[in-house]
């Protein structure tokens, strides 16, 4: 998966390219969501099983870039 630049539109994958336009303030999707789900409007787009998951990946492919 090709992820740069990582905030750009464009996910490049081997199946094929995918163009998601990125919201203009980065953040303000997430932030939306946690407060929704506090009012008990919705509920969490990543639980914390699934950002415990992303955190691992991250923290290991940065450990694999530094040693290289």
């Amino acid at each position: 998966m090709e992820l740069t630049p990582l905030n750009g539109p464009d996910l490049i994958c081997p199946g094929g390219r995918e163009h998601l336009p990125v919201h203009q303030n980065v953040h303000l999707p997430m932030i939306e969501n946690f407060v929704d789900t506090i009012e008990g409007k919705s509920a969490l787009l990543a639980s914390g099983a699934d950002s415990f998951w992303t955190d691992w990946i991250i923290e290991r492919a940065l450990r694999q870039k530094n040693a290289a």
